[in-house]
């Protein structure tokens, strides 16, 4: 994979379609510029384009929603972030996970559970993405390949990413408000925002055109968008760039979208786990890994921090980014995943080459009160 040349916004984006994306869309806005462009096909067998209003299953991405319901729930009165999940799961389900009586809400939401991760299982993975993957996969039937399976480390002793996690975050939200947690992300989060191309996929109807995504095991590529989808509170949102970057700069910056006493419940207590990682952060200081939301910065020195999630999915990836000194919000999508992890690193090298190149841009203006050009707008399907 040839280096990713810095120069351009559009330069970034046309490297990932260079390197494999069938299609991909960019946006970036900070407080003087916008740039927002599509690259490529939509649909590689009609050869259709890709634009800029195409959706994408987002995956991970949707923990950052989970997160800002589960966040409210506890502002609300309706749980603690000390209680233990057994008080809230359904027995089917808290009975069949390993330490369910030590696990706190806490520990879901920082990745500090020891649960193990479904998406570790093999035969889960088998079955899910090449010989059942148009059958119907609900929650439950996910949760079932965590079940009964020793636990990583005890509850609160380590930190590692699991899916298992927010999954079951979705389940403490359907059994606290006595619906499913689709219901609770539309009206908390999606219609308060005004998020009218987001959508819960299998349990809303769509209201944006969902791209085509593409899988590739080497020998063996599908197109991943006639694939049942993956739900629950790890997965399962459908959306667009621009959708995604409003959420981010209204989740991530004081704003009245959240309250005071949400906002207090997310930045919570440090984690011991990872202060060495945390302590530099000036605006939200214990904000890793939490509530669905990863930090992360350009590798150069003083880099400033970037809120958000990378999300990687059967057939999609994409990420969506906030930077709060620079009021800097960054939402990228490319339509192809494979099992080597190459789009995963396309994806975490585009962000690092984001961040870099946006910041520079605003620090331009900021001392010269001028800003260069960037690339032209791509036939009339961007914007600058």
């Amino acid at each position: 994979m040839p280096p990713l040349q810095q120069q351009s916004y559009q330069s970034i984006l046309r490297w990932a379609h260079e390197n494999g994306a069938p299609g991909a869309i960019l946006f970036v806005r900070t407080p003087h510029e916008e740039f927002l462009e599509a690259i490529g096909v939509a649909d590689a067998k009609r050869g259709s384009p890709m634009r800029i209003d195409h959706a994408f299953r987002i995956g991970s991405v949707t923990k950052m929603f989970t997160g800002v319901v589960i966040a409210q729930l506890v502002a609300e009165g309706d749980l603690s972030l000390d209680d233990f999940i057994v008080v809230h799961l359904p027995p089917c389900i808290a009975d069949h996970i390993t330490n369910s009586g030590q696990i706190t809400v806490r520990h879901l939401l920082r990745h500090q559970s020891g649960i193990y991760d479904y998406d570790k299982n093999l035969c889960y993975n088998v079955r899910r993405y090449i010989f059942e993957r148009k059958e119907a996969w609900s929650p439950l039937r996910t949760v079932e390949y965590a079940f009964d399976r020793p636990a990583a480390f005890s509850p609160g002793s380590q930190w590692r990413y699991c899916n298992s996690n927010f999954l079951l975050a979705g389940f403490l939200i359907d059994q606290l408000s006595g619906r499913h947690h689709s219901v609770e992300i539309r009206e908390r989060v999606l219609n308060s925002l005004g998020l009218k191309h987001t959508y819960y996929e299998r349990y809303e109807s769509p209201t944006s055109e969902l791209a085509h995504g593409y899988s590739d095991f080497g020998l063996w590529q599908y197109d991943a968008r006639d694939s049942t989808a993956l739900v629950g509170g790890e997965a399962g949102l459908v959306s667009t760039v621009s959708d995604l970057a409003v959420f981010a700069r209204s989740a991530l910056r004081e704003s009245d979208f959240l309250t005071d006493s949400v906002w207090r419940i997310r930045r919570g207590e440090p984690n011991p786990l990872l202060d060495e990682q945390i302590l530099p952060v000036e605006f939200y200081p214990v904000l890793r890994n939490d509530f669905g939301v990863i930090l992360n910065r350009a590798s150069s020195e003083g880099s400033p921090w970037f809120f958000g999630h990378f999300g990687g999915i059967s057939g999609y990836s994409c990420f969506v980014w906030y930077e709060p000194t620079h009021d800097i919000v960054a939402s990228f999508f490319q339509s192809k995943m494979s099992i080597s992890g190459k789009y995963d690193r396309i994806a975490q090298e585009a962000a690092r080459a984001l961040f870099d190149l946006s910041v520079q841009r605003c620090k331009a203006v900021n001392s010269t009160g001028f800003l260069g050009p960037e690339g032209s707008s791509g036939g009339g399907r961007g914007r600058r």
